[in-house]
């Protein structure tokens, strides 16, 4: 038995470190405490403040590992610490596993003795492994350490018919479902190609039904198992990534990967795992080819090795990403076929390089010892193999690594910062700069947040100032406090860098936040500064009714300080609300900077708005034209301040901007019926502008001015620092605006031609003269304060007055809260201060975006009422229908089995 699983006993003497006792914290694995596991213990939940984004998110993207979760949950439950499940659910099944699977796929292959061991060191002891578990990233060592089972049940049903590897191929990929789903689309890679080379070599007709009956039994196994979830996907709302994952210049970002990490079986970032720090390709590391390629040319009419070299190469290949050679399938893959945009890092598809070059190097070995007939020679041979695997990885059984593979180090401040992020009965936030510290305290009621997540948030973004800090917000926006209470936070956390330079700055930066008005106590705990606010608001708070604004947020900058606490904003030109919500006669709303034009527009509703940027790349086009999105806030203002010296923070009705530098022409739009209507655009107006002309198949519509030539002056603060004055950055103020441009009578395609240094245009309507005035007449009758028409008394009077009302509320789950209004004497604004999402309700009635960024709802009269994340009704029947249909399933599987 322990020559059978030797290759077991070397690898965890190799990754000895993993097995120490005590807190092992990685870059992706912080010590989670007991209170958080407990809450694991629930429903599957589609809202979260886990992790570090405290403020809540939509989580119906990460919720296929929710059996994992619970299981970790009952563990912590029953007392034990979080290293002892860390090495219980994904160290030692990973292991264990990773060497079943790969033992009982070279078997299969005929492969024995010292072949066997090879292949299983190849597959477990290599440097992608290491860094997975070295950083923490846990779950997907386990879906990978699952690969070779899964091919090795696949062979079973395909090439022997086995009766039950159907049901045990189904369950194998259940669980790499659970541990990272991604990875099912790699494993359907490997089949698909499998498929092929079986359609090539069988009877077609015996293999597609093979393959039709197993993939039936998969996906049916994998729909119930996951249909707590899906349900809430297809009847609420799709998972979305991010804006950005799906840009190619992620690709260049994220890809440090050349053809030789990829071809030597050795990942970038070897050993010290730190992003962006590249390790060449090291020579010792050829083990690892020279092993995967030598059967190609030695075995002949070896179909096995065909179809892994082919794997190898695949693997290869893919792995590398856009660099060299070839780099543009890699970026025609990513942008063009469904599904590849999950893989940003390449490096997920070494899964492809593990298993095939442990399955080659079993050949190879194999092949060798049929040449080596001496006992001496083949010990001499497993020696050197010992040897030569102790020196690849060296730094994990010596302790040079730098995250879960390190020696636990005694760490005295983590009671400390338990207590601090404790902060009493009250609910509160933690902020945690730059990232949240591996022993960083969250639960329910106490969740923390990230600085480098609020930087890129509205209104936290418009108080960034240049491009080197990005942090600087804290210091230099006047109205930072503001949000900061807003946002529950009461403790701000700031961890010591590592790098001398940084460590220069975080001296510097540690005492001007200390020196702030807004932080009531300050203390540093060795690498640590840790700062309490003065006040923060509770999870739900009243404020008065709310202010729609059509403008934008530089309206903070003109409420008084004594009257914010009670003043509340809706943006109405972020595009997040329609134009249906202010069909009340009682709303309040503000033009700020803005004229009847602008809120005309936003009466006639975003339905009726073309955006050119929606057609145009982040680059230049033949053209000239390139677009910037809504999340590239901070880049594009960077852009305009830098370039072009003009500030402007207007919203752009989540459609983005269409930039034009210089004189072009670009047709945006091709109007395919005539009618009797009327063009109108957004645009920006700048001292660096110049002139829109609207054409249809070359006839002049009209023009626009876009050039502003007595601009007003915006002056931007960076505070100094001792012998440092402060700094003042001047700009030239720019506005975006609604214009009519003319009339348009005709079909054909609509051309846009500039002149002018930029000219930047958000959106475009074709729009029925009499919708037009009929959206020009609400705006005339609304009650609508135009801020440049009224005197700067009566602009401070606007948000004068005072809140009543008290609120209390009961947590049901992170999804529902019961809340309860008392002493309200007029109509008001309940806060709820998690992000913002459309899907929260109160009483069924959604919420409103407050502050860009959290959730209000509108209270007329004291009561109970229900807050509700509306996803949440689809898990209990989902999860109930699911494990229905994963018990029938299993039953039908079974009962067929009992027949053969």
């Amino acid at each position: 038995m322990v020559r059978r699983y030797f290759s077991l006993i070397f690898t965890v003497f190799l990754f000895w470190t993993i097995f120490f006792p005590g807190i092992h914290i990685g870059h992706d694995f912080p010590n989670i405490y007991p209170e958080a596991l407990k809450e694991n213990i629930s429903l599957p939940q589609v809202w979260s403040t886990r992790g570090s984004e405290g403020m809540g998110y939509y989580a119906v993207d990460t919720l296929w590992s929710w059996p994992l979760d619970f299981g970790i949950g009952l563990l912590s439950l029953i007392g034990l610490p979080f290293w002892v499940i860390t090495l219980g659910v994904f160290i030692i099944p990973t292991f264990v596993i990773g060497c079943i699977g790969i033992h009982k796929l070279l078997e299969d292959f005929g492969i024995k003795g010292v072949g066997i061991f090879v292949g299983q060191l190849v597959f477990l002891a290599n440097s992608y492994l290491a860094l997975l578990i070295d950083g923490g990233q846990l779950s997907i060592a386990l879906a990978y350490s699952l690969f070779p089972l899964a091919f090795y049940f696949l062979k079973e049903v395909m090439d022997k018919s086995s009766p039950n590897a159907p049901f045990k191929f189904a369950l194998v990929v259940a669980f790499i479902s659970i541990s990272d789903i991604r990875f099912l689309y790699i494993l359907a890679v490997l089949v698909s190609i499998k498929f092929i080379f079986d359609l090539v070599q069988k009877q077609r007709g015996k293999v597609i039904l093979r393959y039709f009956k197993l993939g039936f039994i998969t996906t049916s196994f994998l729909f119930f198992l996951h249909l707590y979830w899906l349900l809430p996907a297809i009847f609420a709302r799709a998972p979305l990534l991010p804006s950005n994952y799906g840009r190619v210049t992620q690709l260049s970002f994220l890809n440090f990967t050349t053809l030789g990490h990829a071809l030597f079986f050795i990942t970038p970032h070897w050993f010290q795992n730190i992003f962006g720090q590249v390790t060449g390709v090291l020579f010792y590391f050829v083990i690892f080819p020279l092993l995967a390629f030598l059967p190609i040319f030695v075995i002949k009419k070896g179909k096995s090795v065909g179809f892994w070299t082919l794997i190898a190469l695949s693997g290869v290949f893919l792995a590398k990403g856009v660099s060299p050679p070839l780099g543009t399938v890699y970026q025609w893959l990513f942008t063009n076929f469904p599904g590849f945009s999950l893989f940003r890092d390449s490096t997920k598809f070494f899964f492809m390089v593990g298993i095939s070059y442990s399955v080659l190097a079993g050949f190879s070995v194999d092949w060798i010892l049929s040449k080596v007939r001496t006992k001496t020679a083949r010990i001499c041979l497993f020696l050197s193999v010992l040897g030569i695997w102790s020196v690849l990885l060296y730094p994990a059984w010596s302790d040079k690594m730098t995250g879960l593979l390190r020696i636990p180090q005694s760490n005295i401040k983590i009671d400390y910062i338990k207590n601090i992020s404790l902060n009493g009965e009250k609910y509160s936030r933690s902020l945690w700069m730059p990232f949240r510290h591996p022993f960083a305290f969250a639960d329910h009621k106490h969740p923390l947040t990230e600085a480098t997540l609020l930087a890129v948030k509205r209104p936290f973004s418009i108080g960034v100032v240049g491009t080197y800090e990005l942090f600087n917000f804290l210091r230099d926006y006047p109205e930072v406090d503001e949000f900061l209470r807003i946002s529950s936070i009461a403790n701000l956390l700031y961890t010591k860098p590592i790098s001398k330079s940084d460590s220069e700055y975080y001296e510097v930066f540690s005492d001007q936040l200390a020196d702030l008005p807004w932080v009531s106590w300050s203390e540093r705990k060795e690498d640590l500064l840790i700062l309490k606010t003065r006040e923060h608001e509770d999870l739900f708070f009243l404020t008065q009714e709310p202010w729609f604004v059509i403008g934008s947020d530089e309206i903070y900058g003109q409420v008084p300080k004594e009257s914010f606490k009670q003043s509340s904003f809706i943006f109405l030109e972020e595009g997040l609300l329609d134009e249906k919500i202010l069909t009340g006669d009682d709303a309040r709303i503000v033009a700020y900077q803005k004229n009847l034009t602008d809120v005309a527009a936003f009466f006639l509703g975003r339905d009726y708005f073309l955006f050119p940027s929606r057609t145009l790349d982040f680059s230049p086009d033949g053209s000239g034209w390139w677009k910037r999105e809504t999340g590239d806030f901070l880049t594009w203002r960077s852009f305009l301040e830098s370039k072009y010296k003009i500030e402007n923070t207007d919203f752009d009705y989540g459609g983005g901007w269409a930039v034009a530098e210089g004189a072009t022409s670009r047709t945006v739009y091709n109007i395919t019926k005539s009618c009797d209507c009327i063009l109108i655009a957004r645009f920006l107006l700048s001292s660096q502008g110049g002139i829109l002309r609207f054409s249809v198949d070359g006839n002049e519509i009209g023009q626009v001015n876009t050039k502003l030539e007595k601009p007003s002056k915006v002056v931007r603060k960076l505070a100094g620092y001792k012998d440092t004055p402060d700094k003042f950055l001047e700009y030239d103020k720019g506005n975006v605006e609604w214009s009519e441009v003319g009339e348009v009578t005709s079909m054909g395609k609509l051309q846009i031609e500039t002149r002018g240094n930029i000219n930047v245009v958000n959106a475009l309507g074709v729009i029925p003269k009499n919708l037009w005035d009929e959206a020009k007449r609400k705006a005339a009758a609304a009650s609508v304060v135009l801020w440049d028409e009224i005197s700067e008394l009566d602009q401070k009077s606007l948000f004068e007055g005072k809140n009543s009302g008290e609120v209390d509320y009961t947590p049901v789950s992170p999804t529902h809260f019961k809340v309860r209004v008392t002493g309200l004497e007029d109509k008001s604004l309940l806060v709820f201060s998690q992000n913002f999402d459309p899907l929260w309700t109160m009483n069924d009635v959604g919420a409103y975006p407050v502050y860009s960024f959290v959730n209000g709802f509108m209270v007329a009269e004291n009561g109970e009422y229900d807050v509700y994340f509306t996803p949440q009704k689809y898990v209990l029947p989902g999860l109930l229908f699911g494990w229905v249909g994963v018990l029938m399933v299993t039953f039908l599987v079974y009962k067929r089995l009992m027949r053969v």
